[in-house]
């Protein structure tokens, strides 16, 4: 009997000392959710200090790290969880997108490599979403660090397949992506549609959707999805020039101005200004579209449309001669429409 007291205080302490390391990765989890990254990393720090840590508080940290742009210590996190616990899936995928941001692009895709050769598709829900995640992030690094858009499209086709059950729209919306740069603009759009099905407050989808359906002659709703990426974000200078397009498009000049004003304070971007000098030029104001397309070239002089708006508007001014040196660099830049400008104003 007096042995009790000792056998009930040890069971008392050593569930005493476990509830104080959960706490603190529970709170840690709770401030991460609430996005009190600062508040998480503290907490999950106390947690590894005071009890060594588990695999998902060294996980956790990392992510809260990540979400503060802290690239370094969250990757130094994933690596010790992925040594903890090498099956923990979400671990290997965002250890790669940290060497994403950090602009490791080849550490990076061998990371991924690595995981979707371990990790089996049906294995279970949540590693099977991380595959399906992977597959998208190694066919964005195959399509732009690799310049490999065959084995790129691989991969989303078969992150697309595997996400049948596990929807996500990352690899819909850069499918579509990939296949308006190789003009495929109904596949596009298709991939479009079922990315906007999965998450309708992404501006790049419904840009993405707006520039398909110009592509195809359906202006009107080209319009209306530019409209929808804006009001989604309001920072993009490329959003505002494409519905600029549309609106020159449209014959409304003054408002397409107006987009391309809005879109040279964001970004003094090239193409924004040769293309408000188009609408100046259509307008009738010469002496404003030379300005703006001069500028366009001293941004970038490798600019074949600004040089064929020059063409333009020096054939305007009755400078033939001018009109058809421009032209000419123009087409030798790969602007396709100098060439019928040569044809007819140049013989």
């Amino acid at each position: 009997m007096k042995k009790t007291p000792f056998i009930i205080l040890g069971i008392f302490i050593f569930f005493s000392c476990e509830n104080i390391g959960v706490d603190h990765y529970l709170e840690g989890k709770k401030q991460f959710d609430n996005g009190e990254f600062d508040n998480a990393i503290k907490l999950f720090t106390r947690e590894i200090n005071v009890n060594g840590g588990t695999d998902l508080a060294y996980y956790y940290r990392g992510r809260s790290s990540q979400k503060k742009r802290e690239f370094q210590n969250a990757i130094e996190d994933y690596i010790k969880a992925i040594e903890m616990n090498n099956e923990l899936s979400e671990a290997h995928v965002n250890r790669a997108v940290s060497h994403i941001r950090l602009k490791e692009y080849d550490i990076a895709l061998k990371g991924l490599d690595k995981m979707l050769s371990h990790f089996k598709i049906g294995q279970d829900s949540i590693t099977t979403k991380n595959i399906v995640i992977a597959l998208n992030n190694r066919g964005l690094l195959k399509q732009h660090h690799l310049k490999d858009s065959v084995a790129a499209l691989a991969d989303y086709n078969k992150s697309v397949r595997i996400g049948k059950d596990f929807p996500n729209y990352l690899p819909y919306r850069n499918r579509g992506k990939l296949y308006f740069r190789q003009k495929n603009y109904e596949k596009a759009l298709k991939d479009f549609n079922s990315a906007i099905l999965l998450n309708n407050n992404d501006s790049e989808i419904y840009y993405g959707r707006g520039q398909a359906k110009y592509h195809l002659g359906d202006i009107q709703n080209a319009l209306l999805d530019t409209n929808v990426a804006i009001e989604l974000d309001k920072t993009n200078w490329s959003y505002y020039n494409q519905r600029g397009i549309i609106l020159n498009d449209m014959e409304k000049h003054e408002e397409a101005i107006s987009d391309f004003t809005k879109a040279i304070e964001i970004s003094d971007h090239a193409y924004a200004y040769n293309n408000r000098g188009f609408s100046y030029y259509k307008l009738g104001n010469l002496k404003q579209a030379l300005v703006d397309c001069e500028k366009s070239l001293e941004l970038n002089d490798e600019n074949g449309l600004a040089y064929y708006y020059l063409g333009l508007i020096a054939y305007k001014l009755g400078k033939s001669e001018r009109a058809c040196v421009h032209f000419t660099k123009a087409l030798n830049l790969g602007e396709v429409k100098a060439e019928m400008a040569l044809r007819v104003k140049c013989r």
